[in-house]
């Protein structure tokens, strides 16, 4: 028997392991933010989840509308459900890789939530799924947000909040902010306040 078989089985078994660890967590933040989502848009919430973790933070953004426009047009291979997915990984699993462009998470938030809108008109068996992705976008960021950056049941350290405050003067998340408001801090801005 090769020693392939065996790192094979190893690698599997570890991505059940991480896939089961995420769908816990996924429950878990759904639950702690009060949101209402059908099992079929958890499901999808899921494998972004999974999709997201694994890629690499530092691709290109600044491409999304370009892209939303292409597909728009009909130019190229993209889909609306590409654009979606993409723009939901930027907001609710890398946001800090925002805080380097242009434009801010709000920006992503509505360029994903019109994409899905779009998926959900050209679809004829997932028209319910994507509709819902689109209706409740920013809320499903929130919540992927609360999985990949933060453990509820922990309390911060010092240097993780500080972490976290940084995290949220880049991003300006809500889920962020709850949570350094829970901690007892209030998070303020002082670059964006007017003198």
């Amino acid at each position: 028997m090769s020693e392939e078989g065996p790192k094979v089985k190893r690698l599997v078994e570890r991505h059940k392991k991480t896939d089961a660890y995420f769908k816990e967590e996924l429950d878990k933040a759904i639950k702690r933010q009060h949101v209402q989502i059908s099992k079929e848009a958890t499901a999808y919430l899921l494998w972004i989840l999974i999709l997201g973790s694994r890629m690499d933070p530092h691709f290109n953004a600044d491409t999304l509308v370009n892209r939303y426009v292409n597909a728009f047009s009909g130019h190229g291979p993209e889909t609306f459900r590409d654009i979606g997915d993409s723009s939901l990984i930027l907001a609710g699993i890398w946001p800090e890789s925002l805080s380097r462009g242009a434009v801010g998470i709000d920006y992503y938030i509505e360029i994903g939530r019109l994409a899905y809108k779009k998926e959900a008109e050209a679809s004829k068996t997932l028209e319910e799924l994507f509709e819902e992705l689109s209706e409740k976008f920013e809320r499903a960021a929130e919540i992927l947000t609360e999985v990949i950056h933060l453990n509820p049941g922990k309390e911060l350290s010092p240097s993780a909040t500080v972490n976290m405050y940084k995290k949220w003067l880049e991003t300006h998340n809500p889920v962020l902010e709850r949570k350094l408001i829970d901690a007892g801090l209030i998070p303020m801005d002082l670059k964006s306040r007017k003198q």
